[in-house]
């Protein structure tokens, strides 16, 4: 499946791309769109399944686009179980629905967009939970936009490696970050309410 002047969407509730499959692409200046049919459904990226909706790392290097968006606000919880690491330059958007968390769960979880920017959102209760790697996400800009759930933990930040830093939790909810070296606050900047906003590593 190839388009060059078009986006592209697949909505399921299982999804599976085989690796012997041909390649999928949206060209470098569209967005390819994979989202749940059912409301609620949850997502899972590092392990592929055939009866869920989730993708391997090597099953997403088999999609091409200026922007990969996985999910929607009708969609249920994500899980990053392990490394997603795009081959070529990405932008990756995660968008987990109403009250859903996104989760980074174990010592491998991680997003690497090779230069491409990395967008997290939920809302409601929701929350942005890091794992144990490292760094949850690698990328040139990140943007977190998280419910009342907030972002991270005091004893466990969300930790990335990026360029510029983009923040907003609602609910006055705490925001608990971490970065590898040095990173820019955009001019959006950092937005908690009248919640805390810690620093645990780099500089901001």
């Amino acid at each position: 499946i190839a388009t060059t002047d078009a986006p592209i969407t697949f909505v399921a509730d299982v999804i599976h791309v085989g690796v012997s499959q041909p390649s999928i692409t949206a060209g470098s200046g569209n967005t390819l769109t994979l989202r749940p049919l059912t409301f609620g459904t949850p997502i899972g990226l590092g392990a592929a399944s055939s009866s869920e909706f989730s993708l391997s790392d090597g099953q997403l290097d088999r999609i091409t686009a200026g922007t990969v968006q996985i999910g929607d606000s009708n969609s249920g919880a994500i899980t990053i179980s392990n490394a997603i690491s795009r081959p070529n330059t990405t932008n990756l958007n995660l968008t987990a629905g109403s009250n859903k968390e996104i989760t980074f769960s174990g010592g491998t979880a991680g997003l690497n967009a090779n230069g491409g920017n990395v967008s997290l959102t939920n809302s409601g209760t929701g929350a942005i939970t890091s794992g144990t790697a490292p760094n949850d996400i690698i990328a040139n800009r990140v943007t977190l936009t998280s419910g009342n759930g907030g972002i991270g933990a005091s004893s466990n930040p969300l930790s990335f490696d990026a360029n510029q830093l983009v923040t907003n939790t609602s609910g006055n909810a705490n925001q608990f970050l971490k970065e590898a070296g040095s990173v820019f606050i955009d001019a959006a900047g950092l937005t908690a309410g009248t919640g805390t906003i810690q620093f645990s590593g780099g500089t901001f």
